[in-house]
């Protein structure tokens, strides 16, 4: 990947603020596009993010210690803040957080990506923070979901992981004949006062979200398809649980300018695996029961391997304020989001081909048209 040394800011909304400097790849550049806000105010930002090259001392060497490990990755607590090395196999990442707690000065990320590295820093490091600041700041909540607007109706389809939640907002983000505009594939913005905020970023599938069941399939070319094949075959055989995705840069292009900035929350239509060989649906899904399946979600991404107390990792991590009130936040403003929403339960075969495919389109265009 060629390497460029920049300075970037970057504007989520208006909602959360940061600014990334240091030698880019390609694919950094492209995973802000969105939010790349070159008149925004360098004082205003919520995070400082610092990329280096080979320049981040090994904890040991600085008197760390060793209390935790989370996600792959291990952290030795120091005096004012974390580092962070991961134990991906060749994706040899390391970052240093500097948490300071004074209000006056965000938080700094300094980070060192290695091989492969480039695609832990969103998720990894940047997501988690912007998570709590958001819930405790903006009244706007990360959620594990995917997003569209159909007929300018925001519609929301949570989903735990492996379901098909990508393979659906993507094949339906290109369906011709409908006004369906493309929001976000993994994680969607959602506020308060019920308004999804479009949320792309580049496209990380894999090959078993761009099967043949729809129209995105027929947008990959033929050198993308055998691409995705590859890097499959390269994860069996030598990442293990790493996986290697294929990018897509520019969604402009990908959607055919079908993306959305801002649309009201609707319509939620909760996706489910099923042993059952065809898809079946049922609108009564409760708000109480959405919530509560909504918060194993974000428990899951946050804390699913971790084999440590993630109470203390967070707190060192964020500003305390934030960590403590992050549930209770999270709880209140999920109530407000899916107040008066209609949310519907959407079962789906673990063999997720066309006809399951085409099932799930009919019924929420059925329900939101």
């Amino acid at each position: 990947m060629t390497k460029i040394y920049q300075r970037k800011k970057y504007n989520v909304h208006g909602k959360f603020r940061f600014t990334m400097a240091g030698n880019f790849s390609d694919y950094a550049l492209n995973e802000w596009r969105y939010y790349f806000d070159d008149n925004d105010d360098y004082l205003k930002t919520n995070l400082q993010v610092f990329v280096l090259d080979k320049r981040i001392p090994d904890p040991w060497k600085i008197g760390g210690t060793l209390p935790m490990e989370v996600v792959g990755m291990k952290a030795w607590i120091s005096d004012n803040s974390i580092i962070f090395t991961n134990s991906h196999k060749f994706a040899n990442w390391k970052a240093w957080v500097s948490y300071v707690q004074r209000t006056d000065q965000p938080p700094e990320i300094y980070f060192e990506p290695g091989i492969f590295g480039w695609w832990y820093l969103r998720e990894n490091l940047i997501e988690p923070y912007m998570r709590y600041y958001l819930a405790e700041y903006a009244d706007t909540f990360l959620i594990h979901a995917a997003s569209m607007s159909i007929n300018g109706k925001g519609v929301l389809l949570p989903a735990f992981g492996g379901v098909g939640k990508s393979m659906t907002i993507l094949n339906m983000s290109t369906e011709p004949g409908h006004d369906i505009k493309f929001m976000s594939e993994d994680c969607a913005l959602v506020t308060g006062d019920r308004k999804i905020l479009g949320y792309p970023h580049v496209l990380r599938t894999f090959s078993f979200s761009t099967k043949p069941v729809g129209p995105f399939y027929d947008r990959i070319s033929t050198l993308g398809k055998i691409t995705i094949k590859m890097k499959e075959l390269l994860h069996k055989i030598f990442f293990g649980f790493a996986r290697l995705p294929y990018d897509f840069y520019d969604l402009n292009k990908m959607f055919n300018g079908r993306l959305e900035k801002e649309a009201p929350l609707k319509y939620v239509f909760f996706l489910r695996k099923t042993n059952q060989d065809y898809v079946s649906c049922n609108g009564g899904l409760s708000k109480d029961d959405m919530i509560h399946q909504m918060k194993e979600m974000i428990r899951m991404e946050l804390f699913e391997h971790s084999n440590f107390d993630p109470y203390f990792m967070y707190s060192a991590f964020h500003p305390l304020p934030m960590v403590e009130n992050y549930w209770e936040n999270l709880d209140r403003g999920l109530r407000k989001i899916f107040d008066g929403v209609e949310i519907h339960e959407i079962y789906i075969p673990v063999k997720y081909d066309r006809k399951a495919y085409d099932d799930v389109k009919e019924y929420i265009l059925k329900v939101v048209e």
